[in-house]
């Protein structure tokens, strides 16, 4: 009944207009231009932007574009009327800044798409000690030329060399690499080594080991740390009702904790992501994709969410939809690796074999590892299974149980397609225990249908905890 309450209260009050149209109440900040004649400064006009974005997020009834989208203009030439439309927003911030010792020189300015007038502009010229304050009057008149009321207290003044460290850790953080992952955690930490009650540091550390999916526990931890400093951060609730959710498959608690993130922080793409998943995953695809679709609208760019779009119109068994989404983020990143893995698993359910073989051999190769997976040699196995070519698929699935012995699902996809379904309910069951992301699709993927009827299937069905009341 709590659950029920809780998603009326949220699509009836908290919920955004999705339509796409950006309508006049939505916003993308552009990444500060670096006019320090410093790369090495670049991660500070990007924070500097970044921080504004994120207090803008945390607005009811403003549109927010997400970073990911937003920030791929960092450097560029742009037409804002062009940029405006591809982000789906009807205003930018865009800005400079120069940092030169303790001195700042910040220009903002408040531009409609539209017509290119100039709703407002400033330029800051202070010592950097006032950088908190400076991001807090731009998002302030923000809010005040958009006609919306700003939450919370703003930003609180941290240690300046404690600020800097956040700084470049989300800077590191968000290149989405393991090895820049790593190196943001170090400054993060520094962060908190200097300023033992600063939030926003404790929360960037729960990113970080979100990323790394087998680190709940850290997940967890340094969400909470962060909450209990400012219990107003979404990107920490998020962080949490990820982890209860699709960890520890404690779905209503995990919708309850990541409804409560989207009142805090409603333009954060990824709390409506990981909302849309667990209606998506609970068998609710249709649900599930509205809010996946919606976290698109607030981050039209973004590779990952247009991925997972993909992966949700194969799940449901609309393969053609799968293509096209998978072939649109492929447009957005000519290498990601999912892209070319939803195309190939649609050719095949076409039974479109040799089209799904040429598209695996884009798949980087059998040593990438893909969050935490290594789909290329399993995928071609069971390709290899499904035509016949049992030697082959045999030879391929073996090779990789050695290479990769905790690829459970996709190794049991094969053994299905081989007709060793006693081979594959094992490598099933112990993939539900130890959390393969596999699992999460285990209602809808059709790779599992040849033996949805036996009864060791219903045992792992209940195995995931998938809650009739969401």
């Amino acid at each position: 009944l709590l659950v029920v309450i809780g998603q009326f209260i949220y699509f009836n009050f908290f919920r955004k207009d999705s339509s796409g149209n950006g309508g006049e109440k939505s916003i993308a900040v552009l990444p500060f231009e670096n006019l320090s004649n410093d790369v090495s400064q670049e991660y500070f006009s990007d924070g500097v932007a970044d921080n504004i974005l994120n207090e803008l997020s945390k607005i009811q009834g403003l549109k927010v574009c997400g970073r990911s989208s937003s920030f791929q203009y960092r450097g560029k030439s742009i037409d804002l009327q062009e940029v405006g439309k591809k982000l789906r927003v009807a205003t930018l911030l865009v800005g400079s800044l120069q940092k030169h010792g303790d001195q700042l020189r910040i220009n903002a300015s408040l531009i409609k798409v539209e017509d290119g007038y100039q709703i407002w502009s400033h330029q800051f010229k202070k010592d950097l000690k006032d950088i908190f304050a400076i991001q807090d009057e731009i998002a302030s008149t923000i809010a005040q030329k958009m006609r919306v009321t700003l939450n919370g207290s703003g930003l609180r003044e941290e240690s300046l060399e404690a600020y800097e460290l956040c700084l470049k850790g989300k800077y590191y953080y968000n290149k989405g690499v393991p090895k820049a992952v790593d190196t943001a955690k170090l400054f993060y930490k520094s962060a908190i080594e200097l300023d033992p009650n600063y939030a926003l540091a404790y929360a960037g550390l729960a990113d970080c080991y979100r990323l790394s999916i087998r680190d709940s526990s850290l997940t967890i931890n340094y969400s909470l740390k962060a909450l209990s400093i400012d219990s107003t951060l979404g990107e920490a609730w998020t962080n949490i009702g990820f982890v209860q959710s699709h960890l520890q498959r404690d779905w209503a608690k995990g919708l309850k904790t990541l409804n409560k993130a989207l009142r805090f922080s409603p333009s954060y793409s990824y709390a409506h992501l990981f909302r849309g998943n667990v209606f998506f995953f609970n068998g609710k695809t249709k649900e599930g994709i509205n809010e996946i679709e919606e976290a698109i609208n607030i981050d039209p760019l973004s590779v990952f969410l247009s991925h997972v779009l993909a992966r949700s119109y194969f799940m449901s068994r609309n393969y053609e939809k799968a293509i096209n989404q998978a072939n649109y983020t492929l447009k957005l990143h000519s290498k990601y690796e999912f892209g070319w893995l939803w195309t190939a698993l649609s050719f095949i359910e076409y039974k479109q074999y040799q089209k799904a073989l040429e598209t695996l051999n884009h798949l980087p190769d059998d040593d990438h590892d893909v969050f935490g997976m290594f789909p290329k040699l399993p995928s071609l196995s069971y390709v290899h299974a499904l035509l016949g070519n049992t030697h082959e698929a045999e030879v391929i699935l073996e090779k990789d149980i050695l290479k990769h012995p905790k690829n459970y699902f996709l190794q049991a996809y094969v053994y299905i397609a081989l007709k060793k379904y006693d081979d594959a309910f094992i490598k099933l069951k112990v993939g539900v225990e130890a959390g393969d992301l596999w699992a999460t699709n285990i209602l809808l993927d059709p790779r599992l249908d040849p033996i949805r009827s036996d009864p060791r299937f219903k045992e792992l069905i209940k195995l995931m905890k998938f809650d009739p009341s969401i």
